[in-house]
């Protein structure tokens, strides 16, 4: 795919456009999966705009800690936060996922969207473990591809947009290899219509509309999203892409 342009993914964050497959229904179904509890000790990795942080603590009640490695988005999780005005506020902390400035044990639940497949995710479920209490869960929603990838795909995913999709067992399989037990996970196909009542419940259609708007008109988004390269690719592969839920406890 040398025709196409890497984007990173701080690009499209610079631009406010911070999600994760699925959305706000997404992130409910994952925590359903947890079986969280009021009360417990939840971090949040990979926290973007903060619409999950204030979502766990306005509706859940649980002691949180949002964490991001980017200063633009836990500027604008601490932005949220105030509006809304949270009985109990979240720390909002900006670190490295792969190195993290927690005690071992400190959480009983480590929630991540869209954040691994960005990442050395080996060893990120590695920090996770760690700072996990034995028997702790840790929450994922990643990319998930439905069938085995042909190499375009792969190659548009890894080298323009730093995705490193996996299949379902692939995921399991990681989570294994990190020490933790499977309990549950639902995989589903990508849905253009979810997403888009997904952006309308987090910032509004016109605050998403404002961020493409903003995001596009950088050239390096732009020459890639728009060109007949991208556009017929993704006619091909949409039907190849989904996302995983998967919750897995630490293994004592």
């Amino acid at each position: 795919m040398s025709t196409l342009a890497a984007v990173p993914r701080s690009i499209w964050e610079m631009a406010g456009i911070t999600e994760h497959l699925g959305g706000p229904e997404g992130t409910r179904r994952l925590l359903a999966l947890c079986g969280m509890h009021p009360g417990e000790r939840v971090l949040d990795v990979g926290c973007g705009t903060g619409h999950t942080a204030v979502m766990l603590v306005r509706d859940y009640g649980v002691r949180l800690v949002a964490l991001d490695c980017l200063a633009v988005n836990t500027a604008a999780t601490r932005r949220r936060v105030d509006k809304q005005c949270l009985l109990r506020d979240p720390r909002v902390t900006r670190a490295d996922g792969h190195n993290m400035p927690f005690a071992d044990g400190e959480f009983d639940l480590v929630i991540a969207e869209s954040v691994l497949a960005f990442c050395r995710a080996a060893d990120v479920l590695a920090e996770f473990r760690r700072i996990l209490r034995p028997g702790g869960v840790v929450g994922l929603n990643e990319m998930t591809l439905l069938q085995s990838p042909p190499r375009e795909l792969e190659e548009i995913l890894q080298i323009t947009f730093g995705i490193h999709a996996q299949e379902a067992n692939g995921w399991r399989r990681l989570l294994a290899e990190a020490g933790f037990d499977q309990l549950r996970d639902d995989v589903r196909r990508f849905s253009l219509r979810e997403q888009a009542r997904s952006h309308r419940q987090v910032d509004g259609l016109g605050g998403y509309v404002q961020a493409m708007t903003k995001g596009l008109a950088n050239l390096r988004l732009s020459r890639v999203f728009l060109s007949r390269t991208m556009l017929g690719a993704w006619r091909r592969f949409l039907p190849l892409i989904g996302y995983g839920l998967y919750a897995a406890r630490r293994a004592p």
